[in-house]
């Protein structure tokens, strides 16, 4: 994942401004690191119901190591998240 504070030479998109900053905020995760181990399980018992592709990608994911992923933004628009 892409970590906004490690970026190289940073400027919009939109007008190529270098005028960047940041800001403190609030996110909350799904803690997809809590699952590796029972994912990793069912997708093994499960290893004929999936084309080899596809499983080869999870179990890709799996290897790599799952990491907690940003479910949550502070904008103002979206879904509210209680």
């Amino acid at each position: 994942m892409l970590n906004s504070a490690e970026l190289i030479d940073p400027c919009c998109k939109m007008c190529n401004s270098k005028n960047v900053s940041s800001r403190e905020t609030y996110t909350y995760f799904f803690k997809l690191s809590s699952f590796q181990q029972p994912l990793t399980e069912w997708i093994d018992s499960h290893e004929n119901d999936w084309k080899p592709n596809v499983l080869s990608a999870a179990k890709k994911w799996l290897k790599e190591g799952l990491e907690d992923r940003a479910i949550s933004r502070d904008i103002r628009w979206g879904i509210p998240v209680p």
